[in-house]
């Protein structure tokens, strides 16, 4: 089914002459993300998958960058010039907070180098069978998807929001591959305690995984390998971690191939799986240094921010709401203030629900200035985007 299905929009596109278009694929619809996307580039096309939450206008403007045609579901597109961009590969729709996300082109061969190294380090082969959730223009879950179809393995993925059905289709299905956001894994194991021992390969990757979880990961996959690895869409693969302990948080084990070197805490790389366009020695926005020769991340350059001439420390407040232990989970975020410039908010989720606000503020009085002590906002969840990770957007518009 799913191979007659790609086959029918490859030869439509060829049969409509259409090649070397760059094209837009807006669907919410996991199994039709992959037919679109296989479709159009066996016919010699450039998929792009699009987040379904980006505002049209956004969409629009996109598109007049870039000069995309956007895939309908009767396959009519729109464009107001062909753009004959003879490319071998496919796009990623960078997924930045702010200003207008960019289309980094990446051919298939920069992510097909490092699939045997990833096989091994995450533990996968023919016969594993692996879960994802979420859209695929998160590049990871693309990714992820691209390397099975590689392996000639199998993917599961749900729609569903529901925790419980994702462990439900696991254990049915005897998922042996997982790959989620830290976020999901948090709230599995807030919202389930099954043991999960046909698992045997635990990868994130897209934010840090939370060092508060790790004991509980390895409670829920007995028998899995617990890997984290950092990389960003213009790089691919950069670093990875193996939890065998909850001590080496931040360090990073280069992928094979790859070279980092610092300037200070300016990073650098250079890699074999770069995207389209960019050059050796990337500068990433992330800051660290090569220590032992592997990589200590010790944030990002956009984690400290400028409140009336005073620099803050996200990171400082984040380690500090991690102490409390009535909280559930915590997002900290900056926004533009008219008087400050820059004010500091805390979105939490309370454990404990006869907490109020004061003694937040109190106990963070113990170890923080009084103007690093953020603005309190308390949720009853807080909301994640299409790709798994926190909706700071959403937040900031609370």
């Amino acid at each position: 089914m799913l191979l007659k299905d790609i086959n029918n929009i490859k030869d439509k596109l060829i049969d409509r002459k259409i090649r070397n278009r760059k094209i837009g694929i807006v669907n919410s619809d996991i199994y039709l993300q992959i037919v679109y996307f296989i479709g159009i580039l066996e016919s010699k096309n450039i998929p792009i998958l699009i987040n379904i939450e980006i505002p049209r206008d956004t969409i629009e403007l996109i598109k007049e960058k870039y000069n995309l045609s956007i895939l309908k579901d009767d396959l009519g597109m729109f464009s107001k010039k062909i753009d004959n961009f003879e490319f071998d590969g496919f796009g990623v729709l960078s997924s930045g907070t702010t200003g207008l996300p960019k289309i980094i082109f990446r051919s298939e061969e920069s992510w097909i180098k490092c699939f045997d190294y990833q096989s091994e380090i995450f533990n996968l082969n023919k016969n594993s069978i692996g879960f994802i959730h979420g859209s695929l223009n998160f590049s990871a879950n693309l990714n992820y998807l691209i390397h099975f179809i590689y392996l000639g393995a199998t993917v599961i993925s749900s729609e569903k929001k529901m925790i419980k059905s994702w462990i439900d289709i696991i254990e049915k299905e005897k998922v042996n591959s997982i790959f989620l956001v830290p976020s999901k894994y948090k709230i599995m194991l807030r919202r389930d305690n099954r043991v999960l021992s046909d698992v045997k390969s635990v990868v994130s990757a897209g934010e840090k995984l939370d060092i508060s979880i790790i004991k509980d990961m390895r409670n829920m996959f007995c028998n899995g390998k617990i890997v984290e690895y950092y990389g960003c869409s213009e790089t691919s693969f950069i670093s990875y971690n193996i939890f065998k302990d909850e001590f080496n948080y931040t360090k990073g084990i280069l992928f094979p191939k790859v070279i980092v070197k610092n300037e200070g805490h300016d990073l650098y790389v250079n890699s074999p799986y770069l995207a389209y366009g960019y050059r050796a020695y990337y500068k990433v926005s992330d800051k660290g240094y090569i220590y032992d020769h592997k990589l200590i991340l010790i944030g990002r350059y956009d984690n400290v921010i400028n409140r009336s001439g005073v620099k803050i420390s996200l990171k400082n407040i984040e380690n500090e709401l991690s102490k409390l232990s009535y909280l559930d989970q915590y997002v900290v975020f900056s926004k533009k203030d008219v008087i400050h410039g820059e004010e500091v908010y805390a979105a939490l989720v309370l454990r404990e629900k006869n907490v109020d606000k004061g003694k937040i503020i109190k106990d963070l009085r113990r170890n923080l200035i009084k103007y690093e002590v953020p603005k309190i906002i308390i949720l009853d969840n807080i909301q994640l985007n299409v790709n798994g990770k926190i909706d700071i957007i959403n937040l900031k518009n609370i």
